[in-house]
This record gives C-alpha cells, sequence and structure tokens, in this order.
C-alpha cells in the first residue's frame, strides 16, 4: 500500500520518522519503488534497540543500513549508528529544535518580570516515562527551604489525576498549578516567566522540551545523561541531579533559587546556545539540503 501511494503521487523520495514502525514502512516500499530512503531517529525507537536488543536491534538495524541518509537527535544516537557500521558521511546530527518564532527570552516583558521568586516549570507529558512525579516529591522536600516556590506543570497525560493526588497528599495543593497542555505561545510565556525548569526523565534522544526551555532564558535543573550533557554543563548553564535521586533533585532546586549568578548565566547563554545548533529553522536547513541531495540522484 505505501508503494502505491509513493508511485500514485510521483513521491521522489519517502522519509520517515522513527525507525519503527515508520522507518520499517518506508524501507519496504523504497525498495519496491526505488525511491531513496530519508530517516530520522528521534530517541524512542533507538532505545529499543539499544535496551531490549533482539529483534528491536536487528530491525533498527535493518532499517538504518537500507536507508540513504539518516538525521539523528542527538550524539549518542550517532556513535550508536556508528558502531553498527553505518557510514558517518550518511550521518547527519541535528535535534528537531525549538522554534525560535515562538520560544525566545521575554525578559522585558511583564511576564519576564515574575523570575525574581522561585517559579519552576515541567512541561513534560504526564507519563511514567518522564517521571513527573519525582519533580513532586522533590518540591515537597524543599518548601520549609523555599517558602516562595510555586511549580507549574505544563502538560497532559494518563498519570494527571494520580499526579493531583499526590500533590494533595503531600500538601503541595496551593503550590502546584496543573495548566494541562498548552498552545506554543502560551508555553513559551510561561516558560519565560519561570525561573527554572526541571525534567526528571531518566532517558532522552534530545528533548525538545528542554531546548524551549533553554531558548526562553530558564536555568534548567535535569537529569545527569548524555543527552542532557550535550545542552547542560553543571554549575554553568544549568544543574544535573541522578536520575531517581530525589535528594540531589531538592538540592539543584534549592540552588537554582539560591544561585543567581548562575541563572543570569543560564538566561544569558540557553537562547545562544538554541541559536547556534538547536533551532528548528537549522533541522529545516537540514532537511531541505537532504531533499535536494536524494531527489537529485
Amino acid at each position: 500500500a505505501a508503494a502505491r501511494l509513493v508511485l500514485s503521487r510521483r513521491c521522489r523520495l519517502i522519509h520517515a520518522h522513527w525507525a519503527f514502525p515508520a522507518g520499517l514502512i518506508g524501507l519496504a516500499a523504497a525498495r519496491l519503488t526505488g525511491r531513496p530512503l530519508l530517516l530520522t531517529v528521534h530517541g524512542s525507537d533507538w532505545r529499543l534497540a539499544r535496551t531490549r536488543g533482539g529483534a528491536a536491534a536487528l530491525l533498527f538495524a535493518r532499517v538504518a543500513r537500507g536507508a540513504s541518509r539518516i538525521i539523528s537527535v542527538s550524539k549518542e544516537i550517532t556513535d550508536y549508528l556508528l558502531e553498527l557500521g553505518i557510514p558517518g558521511e550518511k550521518v547527519f546530527t541535528r535535534p528537531m529544535g525549538a522554534d525560535e518564532r515562538i520560544f525566545y527570552d521575554r525578559k522585558s516583558s511583564p511576564a519576564g518580570q515574575l523570575r525574581a521568586g522561585l517559579s519552576i516549570i515541567s512541561t513534560r507529558n504526564l507519563l511514567p516515562l518522564y517521571r513527573v512525579e519525582d519533580v513532586i516529591r522533590a518540591a515537597a522536600e524543599t518548601r520549609e527551604r523555599l517558602p516562595g516556590m510555586a511549580l507549574s506543570i505544563a502538560g497532559e497525560g494518563r498519570q494527571r489525576e494520580e499526579l493531583e493526588a499526590l500533590c494533595r497528599g503531600l500538601g503541595l495543593a496551593e503550590r502546584v498549578t496543573f495548566t494541562g497542555r498548552l498552545e506554543p505561545q502560551q508555553l513559551a510565556e510561561r516558560l519565560s516567566a519561570s525561573r527554572v525548569y526541571v525534567s526528571a526523565s531518566p532517558a532522552e534522544g534530545t528533548s525538545v522540551s528542554l531546548l524551549e526551555a533553554l531558548a526562553c532564558g530558564c536555568l534548567p535543573v535535569v537529569t545527569d545523561i548524555p543527552a542532557n550533557r550535550e545542552w547542560v554543563a553543571h554549575g554553568e548553564n544549568g544543574l544535573l541531579f541522578r536520575p531517581g535521586n530525589i535528594e540531589e533533585l531538592s538540592a539543584c532546586l534549592v540552588r537554582a533559587a539560591e544561585d543567581t549568578g548562575l541563572a543570569e548565566r543560564a538566561a544569558a547563554r540557553g537562547p545562544e546556545i538554541v541559536a547556534r545548533r538547536g533551532s528548528w529553522s537549522g533541522q529545516l536547513e537540514l532537511i531541505d539540503k537532504l531533499y535536494g541531495e536524494l531527489m537529485t540522484r
């Protein structure tokens, strides 16, 4: 069916996001039609192949080897692809990126003035993978030292009722706001009004949520994993903690509140980092370049 669609619409290339299932379908269509395949590896597909091995690893390798070009969203994923024997000239490393037309630091706006208080924001979906419960528990541990702390949870998912109940049980109901899913413009304004962005996810490709927070000048407090270390240097433009370590996360939140110099460095460097190597426009430029190369083969 995919091959018929490619031929009927006279497609000149196939671009699949994630190695499976889309990559498998794209590879089959590419072989049947003779069209080139561009594959974007986001993270969940690579993580499944790396952690489960077996059939998942074999399928991932098959799609990667069959693709004409690959866009990898992080250096860690690129290293894995190279270990599989994928030629380096076939792999391009670039995150999906933050849309700089929407996500930028609004310090001069009235909302930006709210940075003076300890406003913390989480923008991850309310799913087990992102461990938003760790953020809530850490906030509970810091409330005595940070009486002005307020946490916004801007996301949606099946854990919402469970997490709201956790907040009530920990006595945080008045300090935590569940906004639900926000439109990009609303989310950007919330980020710019927040001093600290926090994520407790133990695994990432490259988190677009993190890039959006950096672009808006937030001080990132994120897990100490390779994907985050590509963007955050501990004590320089953010803080890192070991995944699942509530005590370390709590200590990072306290430091984020008290270290004004660190907050100022993060606000200055974050937008620069994203503009240089983490923008959505940069991703579009790469896609445009690869489309041009593949369609003239």
